[in-house]
């Protein structure tokens, strides 16, 4: 009962300080003391523990041995275009090897975590379902099987956390998964295929509207570094 009950204040503090990050009132470097944050939240330092373990998951801090956690620097523009060139490239292929490699148990095994995770985020637990997401790729990279592309994909975590927390409809990133990973059930690859097709392209406009959104408010340096991070990614591809 005690667990429970820290476990669920560690989600409520995680939460909060999760919309302090991004809101930019705990900039990059801002270190996250356990004692003042219990004394602040009005709880023991347990579930302030657990906030931080959750936090530096979601790849919004880092944790510091003896000296709690810090805000972890914002990923840049460039930085993500690049992100988002690998990962464009990594998705497809883990879902190819799913295919060829992975037994009905462990893509049903997936498919729950997509579930769990949509459901999460539908409720509002934003950082819950983020956890769940990258724990249900974990769970799809160790179905494949295929060592060599287990480590590249260990090593890029980091990243996918970064491009993670981007995100602005999580909801239809756990659902797309959730399509994808049916169709993988079915062992239907032109349908598998297509459903990441789709995906790709729906994330590509997503990501263009909101920079469209970004010159509307009148964030022109901001659209600029975006634009130029675009223009890079393309060359890079062309």
């Amino acid at each position: 009962m005690v667990d429970e009950h820290n476990g669920a204040r560690a989600k409520d503090i995680a939460r909060d300080l999760q919309r302090r990050i991004r809101a930019g009132e705990l900039l990059e470097g801002t270190r996250l003391i356990e004692m003042e944050l219990a004394q602040k939240y009005g709880v023991s330092r347990t579930p302030v523990r657990m906030a931080f373990e959750l936090l530096e998951r979601g790849g919004l801090v880092d944790l510091r041995r003896q000296r709690g956690a810090e805000v972890k620097g914002a990923t840049t523009a460039a930085d993500l275009a690049c992100i988002r060139e690998v990962n464009g490239s990594l998705f497809p292929m883990l879902i190819r090897l799913l295919l060829n490699n992975a037994s009905d148990e462990e893509i049903n095994s997936c498919l729950e975590l997509a579930r769990a995770a949509r459901q999460q985020i539908d409720s509002g637990d934003s950082l819950a379902g983020f956890n769940t997401l990258l724990h249900a790729q974990r769970t799809m990279v160790d179905a494949t099987h295929n060592l060599p592309f287990i480590q590249v994909m260990c090593r890029f975590e980091p990243e996918q956390r970064a491009l993670l927390v981007t995100v602005t409809d999580p909801i239809r990133v756990a659902e797309a998964l959730h399509s994808i990973l049916t169709s993988v059930a079915k062992r239907d690859p032109n349908a598998t295929e297509r459903l990441i097709k789709e995906f790709q392209e729906k994330d590509e406009h997503d990501r263009v509207s909101s920079l469209l959104t970004r010159v509307d408010a009148g964030s022109g340096t901001e659209l600029r570094k975006l634009e130029s991070a675009s223009l890079g990614h393309r060359a890079g591809r062309a």
